[in-house]
């Protein structure tokens, strides 16, 4: 990522981890490209947070059986 460019990196979990880039989306193309990088964005910011959310709610099931 540099200042006007942006490239997402995808890794696909496999027996062998393969890797995949996005098209460079950039800031100064006529089309401004900035919705489509914040949209991204805010979709991997929700895998994120909700990922987190459901390991702490995990640990708080194990330590709720933990404790019966």
């Amino acid at each position: 990522m540099t200042g006007g460019s942006f490239i997402f990196v995808k890794l696909i979990k496999t027996e062998v981890p393969q890797y995949a880039t996005s098209k460079m989306f950039a800031i100064r193309n006529p089309g401004n490209e900035l919705f489509d990088v914040l949209s991204i964005l805010k979709r991997l910011s929700k895998i994120v947070i909700n990922r987190h959310l459901q390991k702490r709610e995990n640990r708080e099931h194990e330590t709720w059986n933990s404790e019966e």
